[in-house]
């Protein structure tokens, strides 16, 4: 099976203040389309730098990804939010849901910028809450829901585009451990339905759920 993502001696050095900083230092790894993956590393191993780097959110200073077959860093910046509007679907510790929109609304933002017509857009952002058990809260504001709830919005809107690649950073890093665990479940359960899921976790049993664990340390796979 041909690899869905492809990432290539990737590094990426940073400067600041005259100081040079190698978060990633000639990474390669491959992940195929229906894996679950868990990405794992202490603090500063480079986790979160090649979590952007796939998620097209950075540039490397070397190196290629490829996703679908495609070197998606000879993209300009707008073919890039393209990219990571049509194959990505984030789902982040922070949740990042607008605090004075419905939880209907939240989910429907992807397709906005994807130009679908607003009916499609209303039928398949209900249809995904239901999916994550929130067909009761669909007018809720974020501030009327618990973390876990906001967390299975997120989860909703990064799955209504039906992305290529699920890519969640530390998405329990918030709840408490039951809503932990209760959101595990749901990334298993679109795991087993043929999801691609790349979860980037310190908590080693979080990354237990995923079926292979790469381990960062100092910018290298170890």
């Amino acid at each position: 099976m041909t690899s869905l993502l492809s990432v290539v001696n990737v590094s990426k050095v940073y400067q600041m203040d005259g100081v040079v900083f190698q978060a990633l230092d000639s990474v390669s790894l491959s992940i195929k389309k229906g894996e679950f993956v868990a990405i794992m590393g202490p603090s500063g191993s480079g986790k979160s730098t090649i979590m952007h780097i796939i998620g097209c959110l950075d540039r490397p200073t070397s190196g290629k990804v490829f996703i679908e077959g495609k070197d998606i860093f000879k993209a300009d910046d707008q073919e890039l939010a393209e990219i990571r509007n049509t194959h990505i679907g984030f789902v982040f510790q922070q949740f990042n849901l607008l605090r004075k929109t419905s939880s209907l609304s939240n989910v429907e933002l992807p397709l906005i910028y994807a130009k679908v017509p607003a009916n499609e857009r209303h039928e398949r952002a209900k249809a995904t809450l239901v999916e994550v058990g929130l067909s009761d809260k669909m007018s809720n504001f974020p501030s009327q829901l618990s973390g876990g709830q906001q967390q299975r919005v997120a989860i909703a809107r990064a799955l209504v585009t039906n992305p290529s690649i699920i890519l969640a950073d530390e998405p329990t890093g918030n709840l408490d451990s039951k809503s932990g665990r209760d959101i595990m479940t749901i990334f298993d359960r679109f795991h087993k339905a043929g999801k691609t899921i790349i979860l980037v976790t310190h908590e080693k049993d979080i990354a237990k759920h995923a079926k292979r664990i790469i381990s960062l340390k100092d910018g290298k796979i170890i």
